[in-house]
């Protein structure tokens, strides 16, 4: 099947899941995100690390970036052998429980950040991302290594960003925190995400930054969908 993929990456709050699904909606192609996958992961470790003889795991998880001291790579291996994800029309399903709502949750936006510094998670995923990608054909991705490491070849990397104050506003909307406190989670998951040794958060070489501060997510999309018919494919 000859597909074409346009990648779009970014941190938390840049505005790149709204964007990459209204581009998707726009082109006729399928929407995959990959944070949610990550976040599929993070909630198995939840629910695993929930058990109560192990409860206790939870919170050093929580207090540590240095998590691969307490998820083992037996441990990983062991959940990813047992990690039957499927995600269709953003529908999100492990070993058949729709968590599409239950993922969105702090606490799993905490846990998959984590977990998503781990090796052997990334590899997994990667593979599966590109696996998904290959069974349906073209797509607008998203995500935060998509165009350095996942599709490194896609035709068109864009980078999403925006200013942290902007960022924070926005991420506001959707959770119910202080401000103050999202700026300070934000900060950690930009630091931890663009320092991990692994696919850290970063803009490929050839990826076209566009900064969203200032722009409304219309001017956003109708910009990459003019990337994206200049490129005549």
């Amino acid at each position: 099947m000859k597909f074409n993929v346009l990648a779009i990456d970014g941190p938390s709050g840049s505005g790149k899941s709204t964007v990459a699904k209204m581009v998707a909606c726009k082109l006729n192609f399928n929407y995959l995100d990959t944070g949610a996958t990550y976040r599929a992961f993070g909630y198995m470790v939840l629910v695993k690390f929930s058990e109560t003889k192990i409860k206790s795991s939870i919170k050093k998880i929580m207090g540590t970036d240095d998590v691969d001291q307490i998820i083992t790579t037996e441990v990983a291996n062991e959940l990813l052998n047992k990690f039957n994800l499927l995600y269709e029309n953003q529908k999100v399903v492990i070993n058949g429980l729709d968590i599409t709502e239950l993922i969105r949750s702090d606490e799993v936006s905490e846990i998959s950040s984590k977990v998503a510094t781990i090796n052997e998670v990334r590899e997994f995923l990667v593979g599966w991302q590109q696996n998904w990608v290959v069974e349906h054909g073209s797509s607008v991705v998203e995500g935060r290594d998509i165009g350095t490491v996942v599709f490194p070849k896609a035709p068109l990397k864009i980078f999403l960003t925006a200013d942290d104050e902007v960022r924070s506003l926005r991420r506001s909307h959707q959770i119910s925190q202080r401000l103050d406190t999202i700026k300070e989670n934000l900060t950690l998951r930009d630091i931890r995400d663009s320092k991990r040794i692994n696919s850290p958060l970063k803009a490929a070489n050839d990826a076209i930054v566009i900064d969203s501060t200032f722009k409304s997510i219309d001017e956003v999309v109708e910009e990459i969908l003019s990337l994206w018919k200049n490129l005549n494919l």
